[in-house]
């Protein structure tokens, strides 16, 4: 069993109910023209350099976070290798990549250099529970149940089936 993001495209594993959702966020420097903006569109990200993702960095996760084209069909380049967020944080504060997170990004990054500004035309991301398919068991059950009584009644579960992605 795991929490994480309702993004899953491996066959073996499960995406069961979500726990939380969250609103996007861009990453910028302090000096990006986006960082003096209260919002930014999806469509601003066109053209705007993003990192390429970690080697071991789930593909349809990795999607999900950082597109790689707005929903009008404009790229949103990747430009930089990275290992880890850290890398991330500090291409972001050099002004040389933005980076799409989600809003619980501000309880973890205490930076000064780094500015995020909240993203519109993009879902948000929900958080949840996976597990392994062949795993399943009435304990998973039960979690799984606990875990729909306590996610707010307005924010419905989209129908899954075992292996399939939520978002």
């Amino acid at each position: 069993m795991l929490i994480h993001w309702l993004v899953v495209d491996e066959p073996d594993l499960t995406p069961g109910p979500a726990i939380d959702r969250q609103d996007r966020m861009v990453a910028v420097a302090v000096g990006h023209p986006l960082a003096r903006r209260e919002t930014i569109s999806v469509e601003d990200l066109a053209g705007q350099p993003v990192a390429r993702p970690p080697a071991a960095f789930p593909a349809g996760l990795w999607e999900a976070l950082v597109p790689a084209y707005t929903p009008s069909g404009k790229p949103i380049p990747p430009t930089h290798d990275v290992r880890s967020i850290h890398e991330i944080w500090a291409l972001v504060a050099r002004g040389l990549i933005i980076h799409p997170t989600v809003a619980s990004t501000a309880q973890l990054l205490r930076r000064d250099d780094i500015v995020l500004v909240p993203i519109t035309g993009m879902p948000p991301i929900r958080l949840g529970l996976i597990w392994r398919t062949a795993s399943y068991s009435a304990r998973i059950q039960a979690l799984a149940t606990a875990a729909r009584s306590i996610y707010p009644a307005n924010h419905p579960e989209p129908q899954l089936t075992p292996g399939r992605t939520a978002t």
